[in-house]
């Protein structure tokens, strides 16, 4: 099933850990907006996972499910939400 998924993390340590744990899972589509692919076992797995990572009293993680039909439907205002990676190579 498909997911969109938000986070409001206060540590930057917490967040960047559950971002790149999110990114194993889905695509970013905001800076902490995810969309995932997930069977039954992935999707538990990630929410074990993001469970070990957040403070359950000031953090908070919502999955809001979303049909393929839902997603054909979606609409975007303004530029699509890219990340580039960058490979450096130093040379000595």
């Amino acid at each position: 099933m498909n997911f969109i998924i938000s986070y409001d993390i206060s540590l930057d340590k917490k967040r960047k850990k559950a971002s790149n744990l999110l990114e194993e899972f889905g695509v970013r589509i905001q800076y902490s907006v995810f969309q995932c692919e997930l069977n039954k076992k992935e999707l538990s797995r990630l929410k074990d996972k993001l469970n070990e990572i957040i403070n359950s009293k000031t953090d908070s993680v919502y999955f809001f499910p979303s049909c393929e039909n839902c997603m054909n439907k979606r609409i975007m205002i303004g530029s699509e939400f890219s990340i580039r990676k960058i490979n450096v190579l130093t040379i000595d």
